[in-house]
């Protein structure tokens, strides 16, 4: 077993070098585990700093578990890790209470989606999460969250009927419409600018029967007559009371001359419903449907990864206006094709993806209502660059925002009077504070500087408190 023993400095906030006394009070203090950089064994100490995303694993100087703001570690540009800094990772806290009678499911910090989704549909009920089940509870509702059940029951934030909070004071305290009402209002989409939730509690709804879902591929030459049906596509999503959605996905598989697009279909409701609204896709003859009635939760569960040293993502994320422009479209995948062949192997899981699917909950709730506060309708394209480390973190992030700025540039020129589309899970994590929040800042600005006067937590969109 390799160690970690080595003469590292470790400095406070105030650039003060840590005395050993001040470790050894840390480990006292907390009922867990501290790994502490330079006097943890090597392989305990990289374990703890594995990162889903590996681009932005970084070296923290002290790591502390069970009280800790990691959660599922699922973050597209490290808000989960830093560099010389305190991870507080709560990856240990992971039981789950289910409450029929009330309608309800609370899970600890730590859990992931799947550790609630799975016991929940053996009873016959569903919570609203992400589309993918090892995404952490935390981190997707705290940026607002959406998922295959949005459309009828409203976004990840939606669901929440309170949360139990650690404080920057180190208090703990609950939030919810009674509780510190306040504070629930910014916990709803402000990521972790308020303190360290440790504990969610989520609206469940009844779900009996499988769901419609499957991905279907088509070869290059099928693009343009995929585009034609788009805009009949989005508004079937609108009629279908918020049970359907569509992502198109391009991308680029081995042994095609371009890229290509793939139809990810969901629809909660029976099988012969979901023919029905496939028939124009299905029509265009694709060389792969895996189409079927399907558990939900396996329908979450993430597939086997295609290339595993291609662990490295860089997302951002742009809206199209409506209804669906295809010519907007074409010019995307032309830049999307150029990206994929001037890097090659070294980006070949990359894709971009195009969400159709319903806002008619999420749009219902006032804008006002929470702190996050993109809910208008709109057509959201998310451009993921799955990479390997033969080419660098700075190069590939450039290429994904030229891609996704030209797009938000397409729409602007559109509609001058829209505002941008934020997605806090899949944006890229360096756009203003300010614009992400709008007018629900002044208020954030406020509440940080009553509940973290301090700025003690500063990652993740960071709100400054406001000025006394």
């Amino acid at each position: 077993m390799g160690s970690n023993a080595q003469d590292i400095k470790i400095l406070s906030r105030k650039q003060q070098l840590l005395p050993e006394a001040a470790f050894q009070e840390l480990k006292g203090a907390v009922q867990g585990e501290v790994i502490i950089k330079g006097k943890a064994p090597d392989d305990v100490y990289r374990a703890a700093l594995d990162r889903w995303n590996k681009a932005w694993i970084q070296e923290a100087a002290i790591i502390v578990f069970y009280v800790a703001i990691a959660a599922g570690r699922h973050s597209m540009y490290g808000a989960s890790s830093t560099s010389g800094g305190l991870v507080i990772d709560l990856r240990k806290m992971r039981k789950v209470e289910i409450d029929i009678e009330k309608k309800s499911v609370t899970g600890q910090g730590g859990c992931v989606a799947a550790d609630l989704e799975k016991p929940l549909e053996e009873k016959g009920y569903v919570a609203v999460f992400g589309a993918n089940n090892e995404t952490g509870i935390g981190g997707i509702m705290l940026g607002g969250g959406t998922g295959y059940l949005t459309g009828q029951y409203g976004m990840v934030i939606d669901n929440l009927l309170s949360a139990k909070v650690v404080l920057a004071d180190g208090s703990v305290v609950e939030a919810s419409e009674k509780s510190n009402p306040d504070l629930f209002w910014g916990i709803r989409g402000d990521g972790s600018n308020f303190g360290v939730v440790t504990e969610f509690t989520y609206k469940i709804h009844e779900h009996r029967g499988d769901v419609f879902f499957g991905i279907i591929a088509f070869s290059p030459d099928k693009t343009k007559k995929l585009l034609g049906i788009m805009e009949d596509l989005r508004q079937d999503v609108e009629s279908a009371d918020g049970k359907l959605g569509w992502m198109i996905a391009l991308a680029k598989f081995p042994g095609q001359p371009k890229v290509h697009p793939l139809v990810i279909m969901f629809y909660d409701g029976p099988e012969e419903e979901a023919k029905k609204f496939l028939a124009p896709v299905a029509a265009l003859e694709p060389f792969m449907n895996q189409s079927s009635m399907k558990p939900y939760t396996k329908i979450t569960d993430p597939m086997p990864a295609m290339a595993p040293n291609h662990n490295r993502v860089s997302t951002s994320n742009a809206a199209l206006a409506s209804p669906f422009d295809a010519a907007v479209v074409e010019t995307l995948i032309d830049d999307f094709d150029a990206f994929m062949n001037k890097y090659g192997e070294a980006v070949a899981p990359s894709k971009v993806v195009i969400e159709l699917r319903s806002y008619r909950a999420s749009a219902a709730v006032d804008p006002a209502a929470t702190a996050y506060r993109s809910r208008a309708e709109t057509i959201l394209v998310v451009m993921e660059a799955q990479y390997d480390d033969s080419v660098s973190n700075s190069v590939i992030r450039e290429e994904v925002k030229a891609i996704t700025d030209k797009m938000k540039a397409s729409k602007k020129q559109k509609d001058p009077k829209s505002e941008d589309t934020f997605n806090f899970n899949v944006s890229g994590g360096v756009e203003k504070v300010k614009d992400a929040y709008g007018e629900n800042y002044p208020r954030l600005r406020e509440l940080k500087r009553k509940y973290d006067p301090n700025f003690v937590f500063n990652k993740w969109y960071p709100i400054p408190p406001a000025e006394e």
